[in-house]
């Protein structure tokens, strides 16, 4: 009976904290990305929620990744977030606010941001086309008179 492949996996939060553990997958799962990917994450979310490892990410910084999964030295998988990257995001979402940047570019920021955080492109095409609007509105307001 084939009992799989070890399958050598290392979790990482920014460019200080390591992990590296192995799971044992069949032949079959290995062989389709699409479940290959959902085991190694499924496996690594689990060791996160392990209170007895060393690896203790913080997840207000920056969420822990998969940065790499290796069968017999080959990589398989790499650079898989493990929930939303909130400093990534934010950096992204800075970019937007560059008066050079090209227009479209600054577009590409802000969906970027919006996928940092687990939402996809449609989503964050539709939100901004909401806010838009509301913007719109808004300056559209007459603007009250200060007096100093």
């Amino acid at each position: 009976m084939n009992k799989g492949k070890v399958v050598n996996i290392t979790l990482g939060q920014d460019t200080a904290c390591y992990w590296t553990g192995n799971l044992v997958l069949a032949e079959a799962v290995i062989q389709d990305e699409t479940k290959l990917e959902e085991q190694v994450t499924a496996w690594a979310t689990r060791q996160l929620d392990n209170d007895s490892h060393v690896f203790d990410p913080e997840f207000d910084f920056s969420s822990p990744r998969i940065v790499c999964a290796t069968i017999e030295g080959k990589t398989v998988l790499e650079d898989l977030r493990l929930g939303p990257r909130y400093h990534d995001a934010g950096l992204c979402l800075s970019s937007v606010f560059l008066p050079h940047l090209d227009p479209a570019l600054r577009l590409q920021c802000f969906v970027a941001a919006v996928e940092e955080l687990g939402h996809d492109r449609d989503q964050a095409l539709r939100t901004l086309a909401e806010l838009f609007e509301l913007a719109r509105a808004d300056l559209d307001q007459p603007k009250e008179a200060t007096h100093g």
